[in-house]
């Protein structure tokens, strides 16, 4: 007689409701864990970020405390009493550029006289002005303390300069135009003669 082999599945059900049992166990261990390092990192969060509006709120304290103070200083430094005003001096204001200019004395100055060839009875095509210059020891000086004539000439694209006189004082030194510039600018002996009388002079 052949014996039919019974399985027991009561103790199956057992060892897998145990399973279960220790999986969910494990699974939420393992959420705690998650959520305890969560709450961890919120509360620093919430920490460092309530130290950074204290730094804030320290420092716009600061600089308006700063602001208040350096405004007093500036009151107390800027205000006199009226009695301490009145002894200080007048400010007088510095010189103008105009008027230093107009007090500082040149040295060495040096004044022309010139007449053009158009204003000048005179018959020569080349010429172009007759000058006189004279030399004054400085700019307040009443008397030049020398003097020059010379007659400016233009041909051919070239400028010529003759030197008809020079002055020192009471004393003159007429001067003569070589043969070439005579030549050359069609003068005469009679011309430079009559452009030296022209001259240009200042009174002395």
């Amino acid at each position: 007689m052949e014996h039919d082999t019974v399985v027991d599945f009561s103790r199956v059900d057992t060892a897998l409701r145990l399973v279960e049992r220790e999986r969910k166990l494990a699974s939420d261990r393992e959420h705690a864990a998650i959520a305890k390092v969560r709450a961890g990192a919120t509360a620093k969060i919430i920490k460092y970020g309530a130290v950074a509006c204290a730094l804030i709120i320290l420092s716009v304290g600061a600089a308006i405390w700063l602001a208040k103070a350096g405004h007093l200083i500036e009151l107390k430094q800027t205000a006199f009493p009226q009695e301490v005003e009145q002894r200080l001096p007048a400010r007088v204001a510095p010189p103008s550029e105009a008027t230093v200019f107009a007090n500082k004395i040149k040295t060495n100055v040096t004044q022309f006289n010139s007449i053009e060839a158009r204003d000048l009875k005179f018959s020569n095509r080349f010429l172009v002005e007759l000058t006189a210059g004279h030399a004054f020891a400085s700019s307040n000086a009443d008397r030049w303390e020398s003097a020059w004539c010379y007659a400016r000439f233009w041909r051919e694209g070239l400028t010529y300069t003759v030197t008809l006189e020079n002055r020192d004082h009471d004393r003159s030194a007429p001067r003569t135009a070589t043969e070439s510039e005579r030549q050359r600018l069609e003068l005469s002996e009679t011309d430079v003669l009559s452009l030296r009388t022209l001259c240009p002079w200042k009174q002395r």
